[in-house]
C-alpha cells in the first residue's frame, strides 16, 4: 500500500500541480475548476469499485509477478485520482487567502497524502490476496487482535505524516476554515456556469477516448452510462429488478445511514469541542492527539466488526463507520470556524464532512448489506453490469452535490450571512 501511495503521489502530484499552475493563470477558470473538483474529485473513489473481481490487474505489468502487478496497477489507477486531488489542492491554496505561515508545498503534500491514504486504504480489497487485507478480520480466527493491530498502524501512519509536515490540530483547523470561507465567497454565477462547461468538456473527452478508457479501466462509454441512469430513475434496472425494491428505496436507506452516522459523529464532536475550550492539561493533550484521528478511527469500526457485537452488524455498523470517518473533518471545520455563527458552523462542518459520509456509507455497504445504493454498485459490478455500476456512482455524486448545495445555500442565506473579513 505504501508503495502505491508514494508512486501515486509522485506521479499524480506532479501532474496535478503542473495542470493547476496553468489553470490558475485565469481567475475565472481557476474558480470554476475548483468548484467543479471540490466534490467530483470523489467520483473515482466510488466508480473504481466496479473492479472488485480484480480482473483489471492482469493487463498491468506484463509478465511481472502478481505482487508487483498489484503495486503497479494500484499506482497506475491512483495517479489520475491523485492528480485531480493535487490540482484541486493547488487551486485552493493559490486562489485562497491562506496564512503566510502555511507553505504551499507542505499544504499540498499533506492534503494529497491524506487523500491517497484514504483511497489506497479502501482499495486494498481490490488486490486480495496481495494487498494489505486489513478489512478481512472476519475471515481470521484472531480477528480482534488483527483489528487492534490495524488501528495502531493507522494511528502511527497518520501521526508520521503530521510530524513530517509539522501539522498540528490548531493550524490545520484554522487553515481549513480559511479555505472553506474563501470557497464560499468565490461561489459566483460565473464559476457555476464554468463548472458546467468543465463537466460538459469532461463528458466529451470521456466519449472521445471511450475505447482507451474501456481498455485501461473498464469504464463504459457515457452514452451507455446515461442510459443506465435513466433506467435507475424509473426503476427498470436489471440490478434493481433482481434484488427487489426501487432505486429510491435504496437511496433512502443510504441517506438514513448517513444521517444517523453524521448525527453520532456530531454528538462526539460537540463533546470534544466543549473540552477544547477549556485551558487545562486534558485540552492540550486532546490537541496533540486529534490529528491522529483522520481516517484512523476506521480501526475502531473494524474492531466492532471483529467482536461481532449483537445487533451492530447490519444497519448500525454502517452508521458507526460513517461516524468514524466523519469525526475528524467535522471537528476540524467546526473548531476552525468557532468565530462564526453557530448555524453557519454546523452547516459548513457537515458540508465539509459529506464526502467522507458518502465514502463510509459506500464502503460499509460492502459488508453484511442487502440494500443501499452502494450495495447496488457492488452487485452491478459482480454481475458485469458495468454501465449500471458507473450510473449508480453518478447518482451518488449527484446526491452529494445536491445536499452540499443546500447546506452552502443555508450557510449564506436565512440570516446566516458571512461576517466581515475584519471580524476574523
Amino acid at each position: 500500500m505504501w508503495l502505491q501511495i508514494v508512486l501515486g503521489m509522485a506521479g499524480g502530484g506532479c501532474v496535478g500541480v503542473v495542470i493547476g499552475a496553468i489553470i490558475v493563470r485565469n481567475e475565472w477558470l481557476a474558480h470554476s475548476t475548483r468548484r467543479f473538483l471540490r466534490l467530483w474529485q470523489w467520483l473515482p473513489v466510488f466508480a473504481y469499485w466496479m473492479f472488485l473481481s480484480g480482473r483489471w490487474i492482469e493487463p498491468w505489468g506484463g509478465a511481472l509477478p502478481r505482487e508487483l502487478k498489484s503495486v503497479i496497477s494500484g499506482a497506475g489507477v491512483a495517479i489520475p485520482v491523485l492528480s485531480i486531488a493535487a490540482c484541486y489542492q493547488y487551486l485552493s491554496f493559490r486562489s485562497g487567502k491562506m496564512p503566510q505561515s502555511v507553505a504551499v508545498t507542505v499544504y499540498i503534500v499533506r492534503n494529497v497524502f491524506f487523500h491517497a491514504f484514504l483511497v489506497c486504504l479502501l482499495w486494498q480489497l481490490l488486490f486480495y490476496p496481495h494487498g494489505w487485507n486489513w478489512a478481512l478480520v472476519l475471515a481470521t480466527p484472531d480477528g480482534t487482535a488483527v483489528a487492534l493491530a490495524s488501528l495502531i498502524l493507522l494511528l502511527l501512519s497518520v501521526s508520521a505524516i503530521n510530524l513530517l509536515t509539522h501539522s498540528g490540530f490548531q493550524q490545520s483547523s484554522e487553515t481549513r476554515a480559511v479555505m472553506l470561507i474563501d470557497s464560499l465567497k468565490n461561489d459566483s454565477k460565473a464559476s457555476f456556469f464554468g463548472a458546467w462547461v468543465i463537466a460538459a468538456c469532461t463528458v466529451f473527452l470521456w466519449q472521445f477516448f471511450q475505447t482507451e478508457i474501456w481498455k485501461l479501466f473498464g469504464i463504459p462509454a457515457p452514452v451507455y452510462v446515461f442510459k443506465a441512469v435513466s433506467r435507475f430513475v424509473v426503476s427498470e434496472s436489471g440490478v434493481i429488478d433482481r434484488y427487489n425494491g426501487t432505486t429510491w428505496g435504496h437511496i433512502a436507506i443510504s441517506l438514513i445511514e448517513m444521517f444517523f452516522g453524521l448525527s453520532l459523529g456530531g454528538l462526539i464532536v460537540c463533546f470534544v469541542a466543549a473540552r477544547l475550550t477549556k485551558s487545562d492539561g486534558l485540552s492540550r493533550l486532546l490537541s496533540c492527539l486529534l490529528p491522529m484521528t483522520y481516517v484512523a478511527p476506521i480501526g475502531i469500526w473494524l474492531w466492532i466488526i471483529a467482536w461481532e457485537f449483537p445487533g451492530l452488524i447490519g444497519v448500525w455498523h454502517k452508521m458507526i463507520l460513517v461516524a468514524c470517518l466523519t469525526f475528524f473533518p467535522l471537528l476540524q471545520a467546526f473548531w476552525g470556524l468557532r468565530d462564526r455563527p453557530i448555524p453557519q458552523r454546523i452547516a459548513l462542518a457537515i458540508d465539509d464532512a459529506l464526502p467522507f459520509a458518502f465514502v463510509g456509507m459506500f464502503f460499509g455497504e460492502l459488508f453484511a448489506a442487502t440494500a443501499g445504493i452502494g450495495f447496488v454498485v457492488v452487485i452491478a459490478a459482480a454481475t458485469s453490469l458495468f454501465e449500471d455500476a458507473v450510473g449508480a456512482c453518478l447518482i451518488i455524486l449527484t446526491l452529494l452535490t445536491g445536499i452540499s448545495a443546500v447546506l452552502r445555500f443555508l450557510s449564506t442565506h436565512f440570516h446566516l450571512a458571512l461576517p466581515a473579513d475584519s471580524e476574523r
